[in-house]
Formats: structure tokens, C-alpha cells, sequence
């Protein structure tokens, strides 16, 4: 029974909505990181598998016995091999998920699933060429070199060669064409071209001068030899674990085929016998091993143990385990504490009948059931047996206001869509996943039923999207639509692209029920390969069709309101049905509430592919016409569920007020992609009257692969922030971003420009840049109205001087002994450099001036002028040193005589007060103050100044702390390395350390930003809670930035091949994720600034 209790409230409907379990693993979930394990559920059966790892990594040379992972559906097959890749490599070792797709190609198949495993996980190939290379004594730029990190050459392929034939001669003379391959594959690039054609193209293989360059004895190598390489050169660093996990759906394909089962078990036992160090594990239903071992050659079945998966649950005590971990792991994202730890399922239903006969997928959909129940009731009710039936879920509600704001925020969000970089060759592995993955969600919304989404692919993906329908559970028989793009010009790319598609996609088993959708805008090569590769690929059943510009925008739009989440979305979609009404998916999958007793219609083995015409360039306005009528309608297969079940993807998606999709209300249908409205007169710009709230966020671009927003809380950014990248990264535009998006909150910032490059935050773009997210035109007029941008000019009189106290205000710190004593050694630093002391002198000078400047700051004296005299006259007992009264005089005259001919310490013009800086104009938010450095030629000028600069805004905020707001300020350092540099001091040193340490306590943030990671000071880069890395050059910095992520448990082992506007960012508490950045809401054009034009700006 059901115990029904009242509404939900906000909080719990919000963590309901978070609840969607992704019960029917797919074979890539396994490279996702396991946050669910219940240890009790098969302890036995993982202590074997740990065992087997663990004999391999004793035994270099051995091949261990294979393992046959035996269950029915929903056991937790796949899950435990997920928890066996952890473990292997936990030990040191690798693992490999092969894929046997369909009857005529288990071998290529299984070195297709190989190599993709190849850039999953923590980049499985990089980390075995650095151990390989470091275990052969490699320098750290040669293993810089090999791991792909800069660039390769043949010289260091050689030598890799040669040392290996010292750690294992036959594996060296053997495999050293694989060996080199993978170095290639690991590189950027068209190398990396020339190691993917040699590890997975069999026919033909490499172009001869790729091999005479290179250094290959052959030009190809089949895939049984190349699997066999794989095993043993993994081996050479570490047990290696060799998974299969896709028998029983190949054997469905085609039941009864002797021959196939003959195939399949003959290359299982040869798999076995010729890898090394290498644990074999088959996971498949009991049915199928025993036709596998019935058809294996004599004794081979033998040399595998059998591991049985029960499929009753231990105990009452494991069941309650498996959906507290669940829920616990979607609660904690949403920061909820549950009433008790498996709500909304009482403890009491966990000792039911039905529990005992339940595997965790049936009992984990049961508790999902369960979930849709109350969210479609907005009700609390706690599931109290397992044994009730799941009710009907209630139809949404439509809110014609709500679908109509909705239809807006849409047609926006089409209009400004990016419809031209998805279709760049560089970028479509970056971009189209995204985009596809944001469609079939929301198609899967739009129809219902049990689809299921691959998890988004890896880097270098064989496909970028994939749909499957399980038609049944117990063979585990499924139906698939696989989309791949492929916009490469090269012959041979696209054919290693093609095959890969083909492989992954299992199109060839002549069954219908494996789709293939090849995205690409241009005719393929007149090549024989080529033309004979997409012939058999629309023989199987694939398509080449277009990625057409409006379903680029509707995708894009798509994405953009998945990640946003609004209220309402899952109603709109299944009102609007935008996903299903695209050209391409109405073409490819089936119309929303079909459920035909066919599977996927294909075309005609003689079709052309079809090529952008009039039928694809019409916008998707009104309803969209029929598809064409030489393409077959598609329908669904026969299968035993309702057309109107709600999506299982859907859950988690969207927004906690919306409800499952029916059939809505009849509602105005608008078009999808109106033309552009004329836009609104801007409004007045008022300044707020309110700081901005606590858990105030700002947005830095997005996910590179999943278009979510990378968002940052305001109050992070007093933990500081570092940005490592060099020239042509982007790192202009993302610290410009970072201001204005701070501006916007209503927080100041004072930037230090060395470049010439940041006074032009004040400036609007003539027109609307390529880059801009939706909604940034918008965001750039509210910029520009509400920020009063300021060029200062230091040095300078014909521009807006810029005169600082040479000495701090030592009575805001003056309670605090550290911070105290912290503000006199930096000020100490910051005059010393105007004495002309060495030696002895130094250390006596330096002794003096503290003691001295620590006694005129205890009497409360702050001007240095005033300093100057006390020197000359020093009380007595202001210096413990014998010699002070000789010393001080001295002092004070080379004091003096910087005040005369240094116009910046202590000379003439007016002092500004620090606060003056960061204070805005009246109407207006915050301020932007740029200092310019047009008069500080000189490092040793700029060093001087922003070490008074930072004991000046240091000494301000500490009289004026955030307090309750999230930020009080930011202060932007520009080659950060300069004025902190890890080796020497230089004047500037001491006030950085004491920023980077103290500030944040006072709500100043500092963004410190540099392109020499190894040259900016270790206490400063450990200071910093937030951290962008982006493309650097030199193999130093690359190898600095490589370590200090590792530091942070991340890897940015790409940072050098990293396009501009692309980075890896984290913050406190999260992983490194590779961004898209979008442009910067101020005028930035490619050139810098002139002289002239920074003081024209300075005095305007």
C-alpha cells in the first residue's frame, strides 16, 4: 500500500524531480565514474574478479584463466564491470571494452571498442605512454613528446623503439608498428590521422610515404595481430582487463545461426589464448554462454570460470542499501537532506515478498514508478510494498501563458543559435554530441516510452549520439539509432570516420534494427573506397542526410532550455513537439505516438544520399510537412508498452513544477521560428538600491560536450581566481567576461592593462559578434548602461594621472599583530629598492627601516614625507640595531631624493583615495577602473606601482570589509608572473603574497592571470579556489599546468591543442570541465590600442 500524506512542498518536489535512475545501463555507462556500488550485492563474485587483477599484476608473463560473468537482465552485469574497470585501475592497470557488434566482423569490432577505450577514463593512452616512457628512462620532454602533450616526431618514435627492446626484445620487434601507431593516435593533428588509419583500417592502411616517414615496417596490420599488440605493450605497465559485454544482442540479430555462435565462441577462445597479462571477462545472459560453449572447440570452454550472478536479492538489508545510495547520490547534487534516507520508500517495504524476487533494475524502476506517482499528484507519499502496482499517471496541465513565454524564450534562443561551427570539421566532435543529445532527450519527452540515451561519448568519438529501444528484456534485443557527423574533406579521414561509425553502429547484421545516420552537408570524394564504404552503408540500412541550419537552431535552442530548466518545459515539449518536427529527426525516427508493429523502415540499398534541397532549407515555422515522399515513414517495432508511458529520461531533466507529457489541451500552436520581432526601446538602466544576494552566480560559458552552463557563486571569487594561458587562447576575453558579468552583479573591479588591451571595456560592438550565447545582446546593453569604466594613466599627465600613497594606512590593520606586521614587511619591500644598499648594508638597512617604519605606523603615521623626517630624527628606542642612529639619516636622504625624482612615490598631484577605484558614478552599478601601463614602461615601474596599489586597496577594504554581500571587489593582474614571480623577490612580491592570503577575508577578490604558470610564486596559485587553464605553447608551462591540475585531481593533458575560447575550468568542490567561452560583451577587435588612443580614453 501507498501512504498518502500532504502536498509537496518547493524543496521536495525539487528533489523528486531529481530522481531518474538510469536502470537500463548501457554498455558506455561502464566508463562513468560509480557512485552507487552496494559491495554486499555480489561480494563473492567481485572478490574473484579482484583476485584475477590482482594475479595478473604479480605475473607479467601470464595468461590468467578467462571469467564468464553469468546473470539474467537487471542483475548488475554491467555495473560490475563498471566497478572491475575502477578496480584495474585502481592497481595500476587498464581496461578495455571490446565491442562485438555484429557476425562478420568480431575482430574488428573488438579493436574498434579497444581504441575507443583508448581516450576514455582519465585518458587511458596517455597515461600508459608516460609509464612506459618513464619506465624506460625517457626525459620529460620526450615523454612530454609521447604522451601527445607537444608535438612528435620520428626521432622520438625510434628511440621509444629502442628502449623498449630493452624492457621486452620480443614485444619491441613484434608490436613496434602498433607501438608507434598508438604515439601517433596520442598526438594531435594529422598524425594522430595516421595512427588511427593504421590501428583500425585492415584494407589498405596507410599511404606509403606515412610509412617511410614514420618509420613503419608495414602499412597495415589485421585486427586479430593489433588486438594481440594492444594486450601485450598495455601489459608491459600493468594488468590489463578485456571485457565483452555485447554478446547476447549480437546472437538476438540472428537466432538460431549456428555458424554465428561458431564465429563468436572461436574468437573468445583465441582472444584468451593470445593476449598476456590480460584478464578476460564475458558478461552475458545464461543462455548464451551455454550456445557459446557448446560450439567451442574441444576443451577451450574450460579454460574460463564461471561466475553466476544471483538473481534474487541477498537481503532485505542489500535492497534498502541500493536505493539509498541511489537517491542519496541525486539528493546530495541537489543539496537535500531527506527525512529519512530511502524516502519517499519506507524501511518497511524493504522486508516485503516481491523485494526477494526483485533485481536492483526492476527494484530501482519500481521506485522511479513510484516517484512519477507522486509528482503527477503533488503529493508526499511514501511506497510502503513493492508489490502495488504502479498507478496511471496524471496528464500535465497546460498553461497557455506558460507555453506561450516559453514559445518566446524558444524562438529567441533560434534565432541566436551558432548554426556554422557545429558544421567545422576542428569542432564537430566538440559541438554535435550537445546538440544531438539535447534533441533526443527531448524527443524521447515529446513520444514516451522506455528510450534510453547513450551516455555523451569520449574524446575522438565513433558516434556522437545514440537511441535505443529495448524491444525485450530477457534476449536483451534492442533497437538502435545511431548519428554520427562527418565533415572532413579528406578522403582518408572521412573513411576511418565512416568505418568507425559503421562499427559502433553494428549496422551490418541484416536485421533492421541498427540505424545508422551519417550527418554531412557536401557530397563524399568520387574515391572507389569511399563510394564502396557509403554503398554498404545504405545497403545495411544507414543514411546520409544534411544537418540543416534550422534543425541546427532548434537543437541548439533545445539545449539551451535543457540546461536552464525552466518551469513549465516538459508540458511546452509535449505541446510543441519541437525535437520531433525537426527535418532530420522527422525523417529518422518514428512521428510521436506511433507504435507500428515494424522495425525502422530503411531505404533501398540503391537510394542516393540525400543532399541539402528546397525540402530541408524551409524554415520550421507552422507544422512541418510530411517528410518527402520517397522516404519511408518510420514507425516503432511491436512492442508490449503504451504509446502514452511517460519518458524515463525525462525526470531528471526539467523543471520541479512541470509535469509528465500527454496529450495537452488544445493551445494556439505558433511557429517555431518566427521572424525577429522589432526590438523593444531599451530601458533606463537603474542603479540597484541592494547588493546582490548571497547565492548571487555568475556564468562563464558551458560544457564543451553537454552545453551545460559553467556557473560560478560570486562569494567563490573572493577565494581568488588563477587563469593559465598563453597568446591566442582567449584569455583577453575570458578575463574581460569576468568583469563584465561581475559588473553586472553590481561588483567593481580595478584592472592592471600591461597590453593596451582592457581599455576598451567601456566600448559597445558595432555589431553583434560571432561568439555571443543567447541573451548576450541584451546582457551587453545592460553592461554598458549600468558600468562607469574608467582609464587611469599612471605616469602619465595628458591622460588621468594616477598618485598613490607610497605607504599604506597602518591604522586599519593596527589591531592585528599578523596582518600588522605583514603590512610593514610589504612596505618595507616596496622602499627598499629606492636605497642604494647591498651587502651588509642591505641587511642593516632593511633592519632599520623595519623597526623604524614599525614605530612611526604604531604612532599612527602613514605619509612618507613624514616618514622621511622621522628617519632623520629617530627617537630614541626606535631601533634595537647599534648603528641606527647612522643608518637612519642615510635612509632618509635616499627617501628623499626618490620623492624628488620619482613622480610616482610621494612626488606631485593629487592622492587618490584607493576607494575612489572601485566607488561607481551615481546611476550606475559598479565601476571598472583600467590602469594603464602607457607610463610604467619598465617592470621595475610596474612592479613599484602595483605593489602600492595593492597596499592601498589591501589597507581600503580592510576599513571596508563585503560583509554580508558575496564580493566587495576585484582586482585583475594581468601577467601575473610579473609582479610574484616563483623565483627572487622583486617589490611587488610581499604585497601579492599578503593579497593572495589575506583578502578574502575582506571580500576583495584578485584574478591573477599569466601565461608562465611555472613563473608565478606557489603561494599565490595554491591561494586560488577557482583555476582556468588554457592553450599554452611552451613544453615548460605545459608540463607546470599539467601538474597543478593533477594536483587538483583533474587532467588537462590536452592544454597545448586547445582552441581559442576553449579551457578547463574548476572551482571549490568540482572537476576540471572543458568550456566554451563565449565572447566578451565589450568591443574587443584583434589589435590593441595605441598610446594615443588609451590617453584619448583616459581623458574623456
Amino acid at each position: 500500500m501507498t501512504l498518502v500524506g500532504p502536498g509537496l512542498d518547493d524543496e521536495r518536489r525539487n528533489a523528486l524531480q531529481a530522481v531518474h535512475f538510469n536502470s537500463a545501463v548501457a554498455p558506455d555507462d561502464i566508463w562513468s565514474p560509480l557512485a552507487h556500488h552496494v559491495p554486499e550485492l555480489h561480494g563473492p563474485v567481485a572478490a574473484e574478479l579482484a583476485r584475477a587483477v590482482a594475479s595478473a599484476a604479480r605475473k607479467p608473463r601470464s595468461t590468467p584463466i578467462g571469467v564468464v560473468l553469468r546473470g539474467e537482465r537487471g542483475v548488475g552485469k554491467t555495473h560490475l564491470l563498471g566497478w572491475l574497470r575502477q578496480e584495474a585501475r585502481a592497481r595500476g592497470g587498464w581496461f578495455f571494452l571490446l565491442k562485438l557488434l555484429d557476425d562478420r566482423s568480431f575482430w574488428a569490432g573488438a579493436v574498434h571498442g579497444a581504441i575507443s577505450g583508448l581516450n576514455r577514463e582519465g585518458d587511458q593512452l596517455g597515461a600508459m605512454l608516460d609509464a612506459l616512457a618513464k619506465a624506460t628512462g625517457h626525459t620529460d620532454e620526450s615523454r612530454l613528446r609521447l604522451r601527445g602533450t607537444i608535438p612528435i616526431s620520428r626521432e622520438y618514435l625510434d628511440e621509444l623503439v629502442e628502449r623498449v627492446r630493452e624492457l621486452d626484445p620480443q614485444v619491441a620487434l613484434e608490436c613496434q608498428d602498433t607501438l608507434r601507431a598508438l604515439v601517433l593516435y596520442r598526438a594531435r593533428g594529422r598524425p594522430s590521422e595516421v595512427g588511427h588509419r593504421f590501428l583500425a583500417l585492415e584494407d589498405g592502411g596507410i599511404d606509403e610515404a606515412d610509412r617511410a616517414e614514420w618509420g613503419f615496417h608495414l602499412r597495415s596490420r589485421s585486427a586479430q595481430l593489433v588486438l594481440g599488440d594492444l594486450s601485450r605493450i598495455f601489459a608491459l605497465t600493468g594488468p590489463v582487463v578485456m571485457a565483452v559485454d555485447q554478446i547476447d544482442s549480437v546472437i538476438t540479430q540472428q537466432p538460431g545461426s549456428s555458424g554465428l555462435v561458431d564465429r563468436l565462441a572461436d574468437g573468445l577462445m583465441r582472444l584468451r589464448e593470445e593476449t598476456r597479462r590480460t584478464v578476460l571477462v564475458v558478461a552475458c545472459l545464461p543462455r548464451s554462454w551455454e550456445l557459446l560453449s557448446e560450439h567451442a572447440v574441444n576443451s577451450a570452454a574450460s579454460r574460463f570460470a564461471v561466475l553466476d550472478l544471483r538473481t534474487a536479492m541477498p537481503s532485505a538489508g542489500v535492497a534498502e542499501a541500493i536505493v539509498q545510495r541511489h537517491l542519496g547520490a541525486l539528493y546530495a547534487e541537489e543539496g537535500f537532506a531527506p527525512p529519512h534516507p530511502t524516502w519517499p520508500v519506507a524501511r518497511v517495504a524493504f522486508g516485503g515478498a516481491e523485494v526477494a524476487h526483485s533485481t536492483p533494475r526492476r527494484l530501482l524502476q519500481r521506485v522511479e514508478e513510484h516517484v512519477r506517482w507522486c509528482l503527477a499528484r503533488d503529493v508526499e507519499a511514501e511506497l510502503r510494498d513493492f508489490a502495488d502496482g504502479p498507478a496511471e499517471v496524471a496528464a500535465p496541465e497546460v498553461d497557455a501563458g506558460g507555453l506561450a513565454e516559453l514559445d518566446e524564450r524558444f524562438a529567441r534562443a533560434c534565432e541566436a543559435a551558432d548554426v556554422t561551427s557545429p558544421l567545422d570539421p576542428a569542432r564537430e566532435d566538440e559541438l554535435v554530441p550537445g546538440l544531438l543529445s539535447a534533441a533526443l532527450r527531448c524527443y524521447a519527452v515529446e513520444h514516451g516510452g522506455d528510450l534510453v540515451l547513450d551516455p555523451p561519448p569520449g574524446r575522438k568519438p565513433a558516434l556522437h549520439a545514440r537511441l535505443r529501444l529495448t524491444l525485450d528484456e530477457a534476449s536483451e534485443d534492442e533497437v538502435w539509432w545511431s548519428f554520427r557527423a562527418i565533415a572532413h574533406g579528406h578522403s582518408t579521414a572521412v573513411l576511418a570516420r565512416l568505418r568507425s561509425a559503421c562499427l559502433e553502429a553494428g549496422v551490418f547484421g541484416g536485421t533492421g534494427k541498427r540505424r545508422l545516420v551519417v550527418l554531412r552537408g557536401t557530397p563524399f570524394s568520387g574515391g572507389p573506397q569511399t563510394a564502396r564504404a557509403v554503398g554498404e552503408l545504405v545497403a545495411a540500412g544507414g543514411e546520409v542526410l544534411p544537418l540543416t541550419p534550422e534543425d541546427l537552431r532548434v537543437f541548439s535552442a533545445l539545449r539551451e532550455l535543457v540546461g536552464q530548466a525552466p518551469a513549465g518545459l516538459l508540458a511546452w515539449l509535449a505541446a510543441r513537439t519541437p525535437a520531433s518536427r525537426t527535418p532530420l529527426l522527422r525523417r529518422v525516427l518514428p512521428p510521436v505516438g506511433d507504435a507500428g508493429s515494424q522495425a525502422p523502415q530503411r531505404p533501398s540499398a540503391h537510394d542516393e544520399p540525400v543532399w541539402p534541397e528546397r525540402e530541408y532549407e524551409e524554415q520550421v515555422c507552422a507544422l512541418p510537412a510530411p517528410p518527402p515522399q520517397h522516404a519511408p515513414e518510420p514507425s516503432w517495432p511491436e512492442r508490449g508498452w503504451p504509446a502514452a508511458e511517460p519518458s524515463r529520461l525525462a525526470g531528471s531533466l526539467f523543471d520541479p513544477e512541470s509535469r509528465w507529457p500527454a496529450t495537452p489541451a488544445p493551445v494556439p500552436t505558433p511557429t517555431l521560428i518566427p521572424a525577429p520581432a522589432p526590438a523593444p526601446a531599451p530601458a533606463p538602466v537603474v542603479a540597484p538600491t541592494s547588493p546582490p544576494s548571497a547565492d548571487a552566480t555568475i556564468t562563464l560559458g558551458a560544457d564543451a560536450t553537454t552545453g551545460r552552463p559553467f556557473t560560478l557563486p560570486l562569494v567563490l571569487l573572493r577565494k581568488h581566481v588563477a587563469v593559465f594561458a598563453g597568446t591566442g587562447s582567449g584569455k583577453t576575453v575570458l578575463l574581460r567576461r569576468l568583469v563584465e558579468e561581475a559588473a553586472l552583479h553590481g561588483v567593481s573591479s580595478v584592472l592592471l592593462d600591461t597590453n593596451n588591451d582592457l581599455a576598451r571595456l567601456g566600448d559597445a560592438w558595432p555589431s553583434p559578434p560571432e561568439g555571443w550565447a543567447p541573451g548576450d545582446a541584451d546582457r551587453a546593453r545592460r553592461y554598458l548602461d549600468g558600468t562607469d569604466v574608467v582609464v587611469w594613466t599612471p605616469g602619465r599627465e595628458s591622460g588621468r594621472p594616477l598618485v598613490l600613497d607610497p605607504l599604506p594606512d597602518f591604522g586599519a590593520v593596527r589591531g592585528d599583530p599578523d596582518e600588522f606586521r605583514g603590512a610593514v614587511d610589504a612596505a618595507v619591500a616596496g622602499l627598499l629598492p629606492k636605497l642604494a644598499l647591498s651587502g651588509r648594508r642591505l641587511v642593516h638597512g632593511r633592519a632599520v627601516l623595519t623597526e623604524a617604519l614599525t614605530a612611526f605606523a604604531g604612532r599612527g603615521g602613514r605619509d612618507v614625507a613624514d616618514f622621511v623626517a622621522f628617519l632623520h630624527d629617530l627617537p630614541e628606542g626606535a631601533s634595537t640595531m647599534r648603528d641606527a642612529t647612522r643608518l637612519a639619516p642615510e635612509l632618509a636622504d635616499g627617501l628623499h631624493a626618490a620623492i624628488i625624482t620619482d613622480p610616482l612615490f610621494g612626488g606631485s598631484g593629487r592622492r587618490l583615495d584607493p576607494g575612489e577605484l572601485l566607488r561607481p558614478a551615481p546611476g550606475t552599478r559598479a565601476r571598472v577602473s583600467v590602469i594603464s601601463c602607457v607610463g610604467l614602461p619598465t617592470d621595475g615601474q610596474r612592479q613599484a606601482f602595483a605593489h602600492q596599489l595593492q597596499q592601498a586597496l589591501f589597507a581600503w577594504v580592510r576599513r571596508n570589509p563585503a560583509g554580508d554581500r558575496p564580493l566587495g571587489g576585484l582586482l585583475v593582474l594581468d601577467e601575473a608572473q610579473t609582479f610574484a614571480p616563483s623565483r627572487g623577490e622583486v617589490v611587488s612580491s610581499a604585497s601579492t603574497r599578503l593579497l593572495a592570503a589575506q583578502a578574502r577575508k575582506y571580500g576583495l577578490g584578485v584574478v591573477f592571470a599569466t601565461q608562465a604558470p611555472k613563473g608565478l610564486h606557489n603561494s599565490v596559485t595554491g591561494n586560488t579556489a577557482t583555476q582556468f587553464f588554457g592553450r599554452l605553447n611552451a613544453s615548460a608551462q605545459v608540463q607546470t599546468a599539467v601538474e597543478l591540475a593533477a594536483a587538483r585531481g583533474g587532467r588537462v593533458d590536452d592544454v597545448s591543442r586547445l582552441g581559442a575560447g576553449r579551457f578547463y575550468g574548476a572551482t571549490e568542490g568540482t572537476g576540471f570541465t572543458k568550456l566554451r567561452l563565449p565572447m566578451c560583451l565589450s568591443h574587443h577587435p584583434q589589435g590593441a590600442l595605441t598610446e594615443g588612443e588609451v590617453l584619448a580614453r583616459a581623458r574623456a
